[in-house]
C-alpha cells in the first residue's frame, strides 16, 4: 500500500533512520526473492532497483545510487543470500564462543596479564565492529579489523613462547632446490600480478580523468584518455563512457559537415554501449546512459529517438518506482508526439512521487495544451502548496491561464 505523500514542505533532508527503514525494507524483499544464493556478490547496486519500495521516493536522498544496504547483515542476505549470511555469522559466532571461553578461563584463574587486557580491548572493538555494522557497512578499513581483530587475539592467547619455538626452527630449516624453485615462481607471480594491479590502477586513473573532462564538456580530450583505458584494461564502465563521449563528437562533427567522422563516431559510440550491455546487462546505469545517447545521436538522426524509448523502457523494467525513469519515458513520448501515452506516464510517475515538481509541471502544461484548465490549475496549486512556493515557473503559468 502506498504511503500518504507528505502535507508539509521538505526544508531538510530525511532523517538518516527513515531513509535506512526504506532500504533495509528493500534488502529483505531481495532475498525472500533470491533466498538461497542472493543475487551475487557486490550487485546490490543494481538488484536493490528491482524491489526498491516506492516510499523510496518519498526521502529527500531518492535519486541517489544505493550500493549498500546500510546494513552488513542484510547486504550478506541481499547478495549472497542464506548461505553467504550463515557462513558470515558463523564466523562471528565461532571467533565470540571462544574468545568468550578464554577469557574465562582467564577470569577464572585471576592471572590478569597484560596480555589478556589487550585481548579484551580487542573483542569489545570487535563487538563495536558488529554495532557499527548494523547500521552501516564493511568498508576497506573495516573489513580489514574484521578479519584483523580475531587473528590478533588468536596470536596474543598462544602459550608464551610457543610462536618464537615455530620460529626459530623453522630458521634452522634450509630450503632445497625444489623449495628455492618455488620460491622463485611464487616471487614472479607475486611481481606479475603487481604489475597488474599497477596497469588497473593507471586504467582508472586515466577513466576518471575521461570522464571529468567529458562532463566538463571537453569531449575530444576525454576521448583519447578514455581509449588508452580501454587499452590497458576493457572494463565495460569505461566503454560505457566512451560510448557517451563518442556520441557527442559525432554531433559535433555533423555539425561541421564532417558526414563521414560522424558516422564513425556513432558506429563507435553504438559499439561502445553494446560492449558495456553484453558484460553487465542488469547495471541500470549503464541503460540510462544508453538513453541518454541515443537521445544525443537524434540530433543527427531523429529516428534514434525510438531507440531512445526502448533504452528507457528496459531502464523501467529493471527499475519500476524510480519516478525519474518514468518522468524520462514521459518527455520521450512527448517528443514523439505520443502526447496522451506522455500524459499517463506523467500521471504514473506522481502516483509514485507525489512530490515531484518537475514532473507536475509538466503535466500541467500537457493539461492546458488540451484544454484541461482545471486539471492544470490544479497540478500548479499542488506545487505551490505541497511541494515547493517559491516555484517561479509554476506561479507564472498560474497568472497566465486562463
Amino acid at each position: 500500500e502506498k504511503s500518504a505523500p507528505r502535507e508539509t514542505i521538505v526544508t531538510g533532508g530525511t532523517e538518516s533512520g527513515e531513509i535506512r527503514r526504506v532500504v533495509w525494507k528493500g534488502a529483505l524483499s531481495l532475498w525472500q526473492h533470491h533466498p538461497f544464493l542472493g543475487t551475487g556478490p557486490e550487485t546490490f547496486a543494481y538488484s536493490y532497483y528491482w524491489y526498491r519500495p516506492r516510499e523510496h521516493n518519498d526521502v529527500s536522498e531518492w535519486d541517489f545510487l544505493y550500493n549498500k544496504a546500510h546494513n552488513e547483515y542484510l547486504n550478506y542476505a541481499a547478495t549472497s543470500g542464506t548461505v553467504g549470511l550463515l557462513a558470515y555469522l558463523g564466523l562471528i559466532l565461532t571467533f565470540l564462543f571462544k574468545a568468550f571461553l578464554q577469557l574465562k578461563k582467564v577470569l577464572k584463574s585471576q592471572d590478569l596479564k597484560m596480555l589478556s587486557l589487550i585481548q579484551l580491548g580487542l573483542l569489545a572493538g570487535f563487538l563495536s565492529l558488529l554495532v557499527t555494522n548494523f547500521f552501516g557497512f564493511a568498508v576497506a578499513p573495516i573489513s580489514l579489523l574484521f578479519f584483523l581483530t580475531p587473528a590478533l587475539f588468536w596470536v596474543l592467547g598462544q602459550p608464551a613462547g610457543k610462536a618464537e619455538k615455530v620460529m626459530a626452527k623453522k630458521a634452522k630449516l634450509s630450503l632445497t632446490w625444489p623449495q628455492q624453485g618455488g620460491l622463485m615462481l611464487c616471487l614472479l607471480l607475486a611481481g606479475f600480478f603487481l604489475w597488474r594491479v599497477g596497469q588497473y590502477w593507471s586504467a582508472d586513473r586515466l577513466f576518471a580523468l575521461g570522464e571529468k573532462l567529458n562532463k566538463a564538456g571537453e569531449s575530444n580530450q576525454a576521448f583519447g584518455h578514455l581509449q588508452k583505458a580501454i587499452a590497458l584494461r576493457p572494463e565495460p564502465i569505461y566503454h560505457d563512457e566512451l560510448g557517451l563521449v563518442s556520441a557527442s563528437l559525432a554531433v559535433i562533427a555533423f555539425n561541421q559537415e564532417q558526414a563521414t567522422l560522424s558516422a564513425q563516431l556513432t558506429e563507435l559510440a553504438l559499439k561502445s554501449s553494446n560492449q558495456a550491455l553484453k558484460s553487465d546487462p542488469y547495471n541500470l546505469n549503464f541503460w540510462k546512459n544508453r538513453t541518454r545517447l541515443f537521445y544525443t545521436l537524434a540530433e543527427n538522426d531523429p529516428q534514434y529517438t525510438q531507440s531512445a524509448l526502448d533504452s528507457l523502457l528496459t531502464a523501467a523494467k529493471l527499475a519500476p518506482t524510480d519516478a525519474k525513469i518514468q518522468y524520462n519515458l514521459a518527455l520521450v513520448y512527448a517528443k514523439l508526439e505520443q502526447e496522451e501515452t506522455a500524459i499517463k506516464t506523467l500521471e504514473q510517475t506522481i502516483d509514485l512521487k507525489p512530490n515531484y515538481d518537475h514532473a507536475r509541471y509538466a503535466l500541467a502544461l500537457f493539461y492546458e495544451k488540451k484544454g484541461e484548465t482545471e486539471k492544470a490549475r490544479e497540478q500548479l496549486n499542488y506545487i505551490l502548496a505541497k511541494i515547493n512556493p517559491n516555484y517561479e515557473a509554476a506561479i507564472e503559468k498560474l497568472k497566465n491561464l486562463k
